[in-house]
C-alpha cells in the first residue's frame, strides 16, 4: 500500500511572510522556475494533468507527485471517463 496523505493535517502557525510566499507560489504569481518535483492535488479536470505534463516536459521538475482518490460525492469533470478509478492512478494513465 503507498503512503497516504492526511486529508486533515496538522497545519503549523505561519507568519504572513510565509502565508503570502505559499500564496505566491500557489497561484504562480513569480516566474516559474525548474524544481525537484512537480505536486499535483487531486481533482477530476483534465486540466490538471495536461498542465502537469506540459511542465515536466519542459524540464520544469525532476518528478511528478500524484495525489487523488475517488471523490466521495461522485461528481466528476464531464469530461473524465471512468469515475470508478482513483484521479491519481487515471491522471498516470495517461501521463504515459
Amino acid at each position: 500500500m503507498q503512503p497516504q496523505i492526511p486529508k486533515d493535517p496538522v497545519v503549523p502557525e505561519l507568519t504572513e511572510v510565509q502565508i503570502n510566499e505559499l500564496t505566491d507560489i500557489v497561484f504562480l504569481s513569480k516566474e516559474i522556475s525548474p524544481c525537484d518535483a512537480i505536486f499535483v492535488f487531486g481533482g477530476t479536470h483534465p486540466g490538471h494533468w495536461e498542465a502537469t505534463i506540459d511542465a515536466y516536459n519542459r524540464s520544469l521538475g525532476k518528478m511528478i507527485i500524484i495525489t487523488g482518490g475517488v471523490s466521495p460525492t461522485g461528481i466528476k469533470h464531464e469530461n473524465w471517463v471512468d469515475k470508478t478509478v482513483p484521479e491519481a492512478h487515471d491522471i498516470v494513465k495517461k501521463s504515459n
